[in-house]
């Protein structure tokens, strides 16, 4: 394995992709979404309706871009970061869902 595709093969940088690949995932929920208001409304309203926590997870298949793409280069530790990543984001999914009322 060369040096340059070593400094790549880190959990942390996984686990970052893991926790930035979500965010992108809903923000392309939110363009995909047909009603005509801001982003920062979607949150609201989402958060409202009670159903952010039903948005996040389905921006969650938004790792499986990093996951298999890391695991196409075989650099299984980025792999386990990402897996980190979605337990991380599994976490707070959790914590919004028993908090929300």
């Amino acid at each position: 394995m060369s040096s340059n595709i070593s400094k790549w093969n880190r959990w942390w940088i996984g686990w970052i992709i893991g926790l930035v690949l979500p965010i992108v995932g809903f923000f392309a929920l939110y363009l995909f979404d047909r009603s005509f208001h801001s982003f920062k409304n979607f949150i609201i309203l989402s958060y409202q309706l009670g159903v952010i926590t039903n948005t996040l997870s389905i921006a969650l298949l938004a790792n499986l871009i990093g996951f298999y793409f890391f695991l196409h280069k075989e650099w299984y530790y980025a792999v386990r970061g990402v897996i980190l990543g979605v337990l991380t984001w599994g976490a707070v999914i959790l914590f919004l869902r028993l908090t929300i009322p």
